[in-house]
């Protein structure tokens, strides 16, 4: 069994071109297939993850209210009061308005919310806990962008109708896919917390629910009237998770069939190699017959070559793909997107490490057989 170690690594120190070419061409294909499902699984947690953020979970609905509307704080108090009434008669709802502001001389926008905001679109607390409903101090929940304006900084200021300001207590940061500052807080108290009653940029009002549109108007519409308010459309649905799962999921397959073909290949490569490698080392072989080495041997060794240039090729693979997706992916994923990274796919990574050695043991077999045939007398001659 030692010498039999020792011709292999002979064979191999004697045929290195041919052995890294081998190596490079069926890591290429390993690498690409575990790289692509691991790309299409992270593709899609990140399209997902993203799409419940910004437009909200499956069956979400928007209308927008004339933000110039809401000036008075008697109709912002009653509005959030109705979405509560909303909620309990079983239309899961929420109010959301953005207002501009200054910190420290750069905008960031103020999102004050009402109602079952959470449960609309999927924001991702990161650290910390969400706002409370006080009326003094305020607190918000900063997003990432913020968060990292912030630093260290435990209290936001917030502007008043005097023209002054008012410290609000950051309670926590998240992750909302939105790339711009902005401070999440809870709709009284924010107007309670500054006095504040400036006209908001837009006025959303957000729903969670099986019904039509249509239905939906009509449940909202006795509220607004009474308000003296209107909405600029009929609710609009807003969430894309099934249209974008279903998109990563057609590119995903569409790239792991293209690796697939790329193992194929990767096999006629190597058995290719494999071929040309027994042609030049003919007269080798057939000396090592004459010298008492039985033909078995001989098939034995070549075999051996690439089992051995499978195993290189496929812990390379491996070694390579866990790096980047454990190592090099958490410091490339945009923190507002609140993503985690995605587990290793070992059961494809264990299924593509059989797949490379099969093609390892099937592009030597050929090879190897054709062994078989050389004639010892002819060769010797030549």
């Amino acid at each position: 069994m030692r010498s039999f170690g020792r011709e292999l690594w002979w064979d191999l120190l004697g045929n290195k071109t041919n052995f890294w070419l081998s190596c490079l061409a069926l890591f290429v294909a390993l690498f690409s297939f575990i790289a692509v499902v691991s790309t299409g699984t992270l593709a899609h947690d990140s399209l997902l993850a993203k799409t419940l953020m910004v437009d909200g979970v499956p069956t979400s609905y928007r209308a927008e209210i004339a933000p110039a509307a809401l000036r008075a704080n008697s109709l912002t108090g009653q509005l959030a009061d109705d979405v509560s009434a909303w909620n309990r008669a079983g239309l899961e709802s929420a109010v959301a308005m953005d207002f501009s502001q200054q910190l420290a001389g750069q905008p960031i926008t103020v999102r004050a919310i009402a109602g079952n905001y959470q449960a609309i679109k999927r924001v991702k607390l990161t650290d910390g806990r969400w706002n409370q409903a006080r009326p003094y101090p305020g607190e918000v929940v900063a997003n990432q962008p913020l968060a990292a304006r912030q630093g260290s900084n435990t209290q936001l200021s917030l502007g008043t109708t005097s023209g002054a300001v008012e410290p609000f207590v950051v309670t926590g940061s998240l992750a909302d896919g939105d790339a711009r500052p902005v401070a999440y807080t809870d709709l009284t108290s924010y107007f309670a917390t500054t006095g504040w009653y400036p006209t908001p940029a837009t006025v959303e009002l957000l729903f969670h629910t099986d019904k039509t549109p249509d239905q939906i108007a009509a449940a909202i519409a006795p509220s607004l009237t009474a308000l003296g308010l209107a909405t600029n459309d009929k609710p609009m649905r807003i969430d894309r998770v099934d249209s974008m799962a279903d998109q990563v999921t057609m590119f995903t397959a569409a790239f792991t069939a293209v690796t697939l073909i790329g193992l194929v290949v990767a096999a006629l490569g190597m058995m290719n190699v494999g071929l040309a490698s027994v042609r030049e080392r003919s007269r080798d072989f057939t000396i090592r017959r004459a010298l008492g080495a039985t033909q078995g041997r001989i098939i034995a060794q070549v075999l051996a070559e690439t089992l051995a240039t499978g195993i290189v090729a496929t812990l390379a693979a491996i070694g390579t793909t866990w790096a980047l997706l454990n190592v090099l992916l958490p410091r490339l994923l945009p923190p507002s997107w609140g993503l985690s990274v995605p587990a290793y796919p070992w059961p494809i990574t264990l299924l593509a490490a059989a797949a490379g050695l099969t093609i390892s043991a099937a592009s030597g077999l050929i090879p190897a057989l054709r062994v078989r045939k050389l004639e010892l007398a002819a060769i010797l001659r030549a």
